[in-house]
Order: structure tokens, then sequence, then C-alpha cells
């Protein structure tokens, strides 16, 4: 492979076991050499958490493998939520640590609503259920899911949202989100990943670059 074609080769949208992703970030970054990449981004949903030990794992060798910092932030403009993938984020930025922080707080309060309710339909879920899933990331209705398949209470992951996690179910709790205009002020570079209406969660993809 020469130079140029290893330069070429980037992932700017890597999701770690900090959020939904499946592999630690060590994990990742060894996938990412054995795939000859030379650019990985991190962009955990609302934290930058595995940004750190990804770097750490790429060690003295940045050179080889560039990891970018990036969050994949949530976010709303009216009635709709957006998912904004900030690039190159200062990892430092006050204004994006209180952002994500407060988005993780809201999933957790959002959590213990989904699961009072699950306990008032008598559906057996508890808390530790869903944090044996979550292995350690930050809870999400992904993990609630997960609990519900391991009670018996679903089939799958699919049913457990048709049936009682997508929006107008049973368990349906709807989470406070910043406004778009201050995830934007946060973030240098941004692309916006998902549009979402309480009908709908078709997503569209448009990029813009803040000066």
């Amino acid at each position: 492979m020469t130079d140029r074609a290893r330069r070429d080769r980037a992932d700017l949208h890597c999701h770690t076991t900090c959020s939904d992703g499946g592999l630690t970030p060590a994990e990742l970054v060894a996938a990412a050499r054995a795939a000859g990449l030379e650019t990985i981004a991190i962009t955990d949903h609302d934290t930058l958490a595995g940004i750190p030990p990804a770097r750490a794992a790429a060690g003295s060798a940045q050179a080889a493998l560039e990891v970018v910092a990036g969050v994949e932030l949530s976010c709303r403009a009216g009635g709709r939520e957006l998912h904004l993938l900030g690039l190159y984020v200062d990892v430092e930025c006050a204004a994006l640590h209180a952002l994500t922080d407060a988005n993780r707080r809201a999933r957790e309060t959002r959590v213990e609503q989904l699961i009072e309710r699950a306990r008032r339909l008598r559906l057996g879920l508890t808390r530790e259920q869903v944090e044996r899933h979550a292995e350690g990331a930050p809870i999400g209705r992904p993990h609630v899911a997960a609990a519900l398949v391991g009670a018996g209470v679903v089939g799958d992951a699919q049913e457990a949202f048709a049936r009682f996690l997508g929006v107008g179910r049973p368990l349906y709790v709807p989470r406070p989100l910043p406004a778009v205009i201050d995830a934007i002020a946060a973030v240098p570079m941004l692309m916006i990943t998902e549009l979402r209406t309480p009908a709908s969660s078709t997503g569209r993809m448009r990029r813009a670059r803040r000066s």
C-alpha cells in the first residue's frame, strides 16, 4: 500500500464500548491498524471517555495511526432530535463537557423512569439487569431492550422497541436535550447525522464547518 493510499484511508465515525460500540478503545485501535487505516475518529454518543484510552493504545505511533477527538452529540431543534457528529473537538472544552455531562444525566433519569414504568406494568425489569447489559457504558434504551430480551418479555430488541420502547409505546420517555445552537458552539467541525421527529426516525446528512 502506498503512503498516499494509506493517508486516504480513514473512518471518522467510530463508536466504542464507552457508548454503544462493540470494541473497547484499545480494540478499535488494533482493528484500525489491522485494516490499514491511517486515521480514525472516536465519536461516541455524548461522551469523550473513549478518546484518551484510544490515544494511549495508539501510543507514540500517532504518525502511523491518527486518533481524532470527536463526539456524537444529541440535541434538539424545534420538535426534531439531531445527532451532531463533531470532529477535531477540544477535549478540554468546558462547554462541551457540560453538554455531554447533561446528556448523560438525562439518559440516567430517563432509564430510571423507564424502569419505573416497567415495574408498574409488572414486566420484571430491574436496574441491575439493565446495568449488566450496559457493561459499564452509559445506559440507554438499547440496554433496556436487551434486558427485556434477557427477561423473556420479548424475543429480540426490535420487538422491544416496537412494543415498549418506541415513540408512543408504554415505556417511551422523552428526554430533555440541549438546543442545537449550544451544541454547534461547542464543536469546531460538525455533521448532522440524523434528524428525528416524533413520527419518524428518517436520517439526513449535512456538513458544516464553523469558522
